[in-house]
C-alpha cells in the first residue's frame, strides 16, 4: 500500500470516528427530546425543563468536535458515515437516516399530505383543531395548537384559525396523535413506515 493510499485510508477511519461520535450525540439528544415530549405531553414540565440543559450542553459539545474536525480535516470536511465507507464505490458523504412516512387513518379513512407535517395537520384538522386546542397540549414549551404565532418556533401551520405546531419527528408525531386519540377517545390509527 502506497504512503498516499495509507493516509487516505487513516484520513477515512478519523472520519468515521467523528461520524460515529456525531452520531451518537444526535441520538443521545434525540432521546432526551423524546423524553421532553413524554414529560410535555404528561404534564409534567419540571422534567421537561430537567432536560434542556443537558440537550443544550451536546449541542454545544456538537459544534465543538465539528469544529475540532474541520479544523483537522481543512474547508472540506465531511463526516463520513461507517455505512457509507464499508459500501463499495459509494460517495463518501455523511450519513442520513432512512426517512419515513407518517400515515394517519381516522374512523378507517387514510389521511394523507404531501409530507408529515402537512399530514400532522390534515390529521389534525380532521379531528376538530378547536378540540386539539381544548387540551391544552404543549410541545416544545409552547401550545401545541395556539390562536397566536409563537416566535422564535421553527415551524407553525396555520390551520383553520389556529397554529399548528408541526416541528416534530415523525415517531412525536405519532405520539401526538395517540395521545389525542387516547384523550379524545377517537377510532385513529397512525404508523411510522420507513421508506
Amino acid at each position: 500500500m502506497s504512503e498516499n493510499s495509507q493516509s487516505i485510508v487513516t484520513d477515512q477511519s478519523v472520519s468515521i470516528c467523528f461520524g460515529e461520535l456525531m452520531s451518537a450525540m444526535r441520538a443521545s439528544a434525540d432521546g432526551l427530546r423524546m423524553r421532553v415530549l413524554e414529560a410535555l405531553l404528561d404534564r409534567e414540565d419540571d422534567k421537561a425543563q430537567a432536560c434542556l440543559p443537558a440537550i443544550a450542553s451536546i449541542k454545544e459539545a456538537e459544534a465543538e468536535i465539528e469544529a475540532a474536525y474541520r479544523k483537522w480535516n481543512g474547508a472540506r470536511a465531511v463526516l463520513i458515515s461507517p455505512r457509507a465507507a464499508s459500501k463499495p464505490n459509494s460517495p463518501l458523504l455523511p450519513s442520513k437516516r432512512p426517512g419515513s412516512k407518517l400515515r394517519v387513518w381516522l374512523n378507517g379513512q387514510e389521511i394523507d399530505g404531501s409530507n408529515a407535517a402537512e399530514t400532522f395537520a390534515r390529521a389534525i384538522e380532521a379531528i376538530g383543531i378547536g378540540r386539539v386546542a381544548s387540551l391544552g397540549m404543549t410541545l416544545s414549551g409552547i401550545a401545541l395548537v395556539g390562536e397566536a404565532e409563537a416566535t422564535g418556533y421553527q415551524s407553525q401551520s396555520f390551520v383553520s384559525g389556529f397554529y399548528l405546531c408541526t416541528h416534530s419527528n415523525n415517531p412525536a408525531k405519532k405520539q401526538i396523535l395517540d395521545s389525542i386519540a387516547d384523550r379524545l377517545r377517537l377510532s385513529l390509527r397512525v404508523t411510522v413506515e420507513e421508506r
